[in-house]
């Protein structure tokens, strides 16, 4: 039994060598096994350092910084969309608001019904299709399109962000733990949420509490740089982590 519990790891390894993120349904279904058996070898080679779980999907442990926004936001719903509550009331109706790529930031999208005439400025495609179905301008900003993300970047989006003042920017993050600020995973996005800090007049940072022990590769700014951190509630310690921000508000 235990050689047969190897080999269904070997070969789930072997299927994220060639899909960086499977669901772990389907390769319970695939293995002909419960879904609870498949999470025990799971459980196994995550313990190993080869996978990382999330709700419902397994990831080649390379793959995970990559992860498509389809599965991103069904991590976290709860948390997310505590803080996405939070954040609406920080702003002012026919206002400029930013918003980051995300799966936080996307949460907000749906309680911008509750604010009149915004100008909704984003990078995100994803964003902007879901703003679609609301009374608000969008100001799509041009670029180099990450299809990964579907976000754009470059020069391009740059020049953009140069003639647009932004009253609030909601930015998000990859992670900043053991970090003084946050970080992204994307080279590319870098430059562009550094001229969204340079525009805006009030910053603020969404991040759940799962950004606490994770980090990316590239910092982008210090907490000090952010009028707000919006996030859930967390312990002393983890307070300690983002204490140069000038305010913290739990969700």
């Amino acid at each position: 039994m235990s050689k047969n519990n190897e080999k269904r790891r070997n070969e789930i390894l072997k299927k994220l060598e060639q899909q960086p993120s499977l669901r772990i349904k389907e390769l319970a279904e695939f293995f002909h096994v419960t879904t609870e058996t498949l999470r025990k070898d799971l459980f196994v080679l995550e313990q190993r350092g080869q996978v990382n779980k999330t709700h419902g999907y397994v990831h080649r442990k390379d793959g995970y910084d990559e992860l498509p926004i389809e599965i991103k936001v069904e991590e976290n719903t709860e948390l997310k969309d505590q803080i996405a509550r939070k954040a609406i009331e920080f702003v002012s109706d026919y206002s400029v608001v930013y918003l980051d790529p995300g799966s936080t930031t996307l949460s907000i999208v749906r309680y911008f019904a509750l604010k009149k005439g915004c100008t909704i400025v984003t990078p995100s495609i994803r964003i902007a299709q879901s703003l679609l179905a609301l009374k608000h301008e969008i100001l799509l900003i041009g670029g180099l399109i990450q299809k990964k993300g579907s976000t754009t970047t470059g020069a391009f989006a740059l020049d953009n962000l140069r003639h647009v003042k932004i009253d609030t920017a909601f930015m998000g993050t990859d992670g900043f733990k053991d970090c003084q600020g946050p970080t992204t995973f994307s080279f590319q996005e870098l430059s562009v949420k550094q001229k969204v800090i340079e525009q805006s007049k009030q910053k603020i940072l969404v991040c759940d509490r799962s950004k606490f022990f994770k980090t990316g590769t590239y910092p982008f700014a210090s907490f000090s740089d952010y009028d707000k951190i919006i996030t859930n509630p967390i312990d002393p310690k983890e307070k300690a982590m983002i204490d140069s921000a000038k305010e913290i508000v739990i969700a």
